[in-house]
């Protein structure tokens, strides 16, 4: 039978030590099912059948429009699953459909009967399944709690009485009960035959736009531009998006509409990536995971339409959809680390965060590895990531276009140590990013001529901690979360940025996008060593420091040494350096001919 492909043979996998009976494909399939069913329609009120039904088709089953199917019922794998026209699946009914189960034109199954499709080999010590198919004729009735076993017809406009057990076959146009079912007498057909003629052979589907264009790339994202507070994974999907567009391909994203200011609407979405973007909608963001119960449709479907997807960093709600759709769907697709295998970070998840690790050992490395290649921003992260993967890796900074950022006059600079330096932070108030560790060392190393703006915002106690401190300190400004061009801005009006990850070994991020549009403009970079920067001293473009309170200390005294051309030197260097390691058109192209390419890369691009 149809499923039994599926079904692992028990010597092999004795399912009494524990061993999965179905393949992890199977079992992934049915996982994002019963997701689905349950977000999706077990909850629906009775009348939106068309709802219900459309998710079954989606999900593989033939349901014929004018089913009647209730939420309440427990399908257990819909492409198994054929309902005819007119058809009614009852509260409750549970259809254990492990081989094909079909339910012919206007037959009733009432609520909590059980349809049965698999059983075992009672003479087998390991107990071996296998399917059988069962058929439900044109106008049959199950009664409420009957029982259908695998194997069995029952018979056109036959009816099995309420908790009757069927074990064989029923003949057509009888009545029968009990348990085992016993014949009780003919059904009159000569009524139903008139209704037949009413039944439509074939039930039309409703009426609906053509199918869309096939998309070249999908990209799935938990956010995307204008929403504020999300930072570089979001720039970064939207960037690709922008060149890809640019260079002639079709590109389609999906996101949430979730952000810490104003929710962006499509079409402010459109014009940021410069495609056709689609927003599911997320009312209640739980840390910052872009949670909603229309991405498993919206996502199930783009992916479908896409001829390779690009998933935009992991651990979020909508990545991770799109890491199984994909896998399910034999969709090609490139994941974007983004960071998140960095060293000291993959520390921290390891001993602090069980639910991450368990969430990255046993969905994202073993689907990740499936890929056609892993993105990581720089040489650094894939030498970290590598020992988690076995997929090629290509190294591409994304989010940053040199070419449409012009480098800005240096801000002046007063000669000798007394001349303020304008510092800058850009970034949410959080753990990972030692917000407050470097607040508090900028505060004891500081001239009282210096001034620190903080560009980002956060939830919480860490965040209300980084807020009290800038209240504290009359040289500490805070912003909140501001938009790109704003960002820009605040790179121009000032003369450093710091990226403190790592500091007091509070957590670690990569800082690609905020770290390249600052070198991009022409501002130096004061680096915290081990993040992706370490070779920005060595190039004159910034400088790198222990990432401790004294490291920083130290280099915010080296950078107060500077005199007004040392510092200019350190602008052009920068901005040399952006434009020698930062390339986005040649970024998005190994990204897109590791996605479009016959069979992808065939190792990692190291730069």
């Amino acid at each position: 039978m149809e499923s039994d492909t599926h079904i692992r043979d028990a010597r092999a996998h004795d399912p009494f030590t524990g061993a999965a009976t179905f393949s992890l494909r199977h079992r992934a399939f049915r996982a994002l099912w019963f997701l689905v069913w349950t977000l999706g329609a077990a909850w629906t009120p009775p009348p939106l059948h068309q709802w219900r039904v459309a998710l079954l088709r989606l999900f593989g089953a033939r349901v014929a429009w004018s089913a009647r199917v209730y939420g309440t019922t427990r399908v257990w794998y819909p492409p198994n699953l054929t309902v005819g026209p007119q058809a009614m699946v009852g509260p409750g009914v549970i259809c254990y459909c492990m081989g094909p189960v079909e339910i012919g034109a206007r037959a009733v199954i009432s609520q909590r009967a059980h349809l049965c499709g698999g059983t075992h080999r009672v003479d087998d010590p390991y107990f071996q399944l296998y399917t059988r198919p069962i058929r439900i004729g044109d106008f049959a009735w199950v009664a409420a709690e009957a029982f259908v076993g695998p194997g069995v017809t029952v018979g056109e406009g036959a009816v099995l009485g309420a908790r009757g057990v069927a074990t064989r076959d029923l003949d057509p146009w009888t009545v029968s009960a009990g348990n085992p079912a016993q014949p009780l007498r003919a059904r009159d057909r000569a009524a139903f035959d008139a209704v037949r003629a009413a039944i439509p052979d074939r039930d039309p589907a409703p009426k609906r736009e053509a199918p869309a264009p096939r998309d070249d790339i999908l990209i799935v994202a938990a956010h995307i531009p204008p929403a504020r507070g999300y930072g570089g994974v979001a720039e970064s999907a939207a960037a690709l998006a922008r060149q890809w567009s640019a260079d002639g391909l079709t590109v389609h994203v999906v996101a949430s509409d979730a952000s810490k200011g104003a929710r962006p609407t499509a079409a402010q979405a459109e014009r940021a990536c410069g495609c056709r973007v689609s927003l599911y909608a997320a009312p209640v963001e739980i840390r910052s995971l872009g949670f909603g119960l229309g991405a498993p449709l919206m996502i199930w479907r783009a992916v479908g339409r896409a001829r390779a997807v690009y998933i935009a960093g992991i651990g979020t709600w909508p990545v991770t959809l799109a890491l199984v759709i994909c896998r399910l769907r034999g969709v090609p697709f490139v994941l974007g680390l983004h960071g998140n295998y960095m060293r000291p970070l993959a520390d921290v998840i390891r001993a602090r965060r069980p639910v991450k690790r368990l969430l990255y050992a046993r969905l994202v490395q073993p689907v990740g590895n499936r890929a056609r290649a892993l993105h990581v921003l720089s040489p650094m992260e894939a030498e970290h990531a590598r020992p988690y993967f076995s997929a090629p890796f290509v190294v591409a900074p994304v989010g940053v276009d040199c070419r449409a950022l012009q480098p800005a006059p240096p801000p002046p600079l007063a000669s000798g140590r007394d001349g303020g330096l304008r510092y800058l932070y850009v970034g949410r108030f959080a753990p990972e990013k030692s917000t407050v560790a470097m607040v508090e060392a900028w505060r004891a190393a500081a001239r009282p001529a210096d001034t620190l703006t903080l560009v980002g915002d956060g939830g919480g106690a860490y965040a209300d901690t980084v807020k009290a401190m800038a209240r504290a300190d009359s040289r500490i400004e805070t912003t909140g979360y501001l938009d790109r061009a704003a960002v820009l801005e605040a790179h121009r009006q000032h003369h450093l940025l710091i990226l403190p990850s790592g500091m007091g070994g509070t957590g670690f991020e990569s800082f690609g996008i905020v770290a390249g549009e600052a070198l991009a403009l022409g501002r130096p970079v004061l680096a915290a060593r081990g993040l992706p920067w370490d070779d920005l001293e060595a190039h004159g473009a910034g400088l790198v420091f222990n990432p401790s309170p004294d490291g920083l200390a130290d280099a915010m005294d080296r950078a107060a040494a500077w005199s007004p051309g040392a510092y200019a030197a350190a602008c052009a260097a920068a901005r040399a350096y952006a434009e020698g390691r930062i390339d986005m058109g040649r970024s998005a192209l190994d990204l897109a001919e590791a996605l479009l390419a016959p069979t992808g890369p065939d190792r990692a691009r190291e730069g």
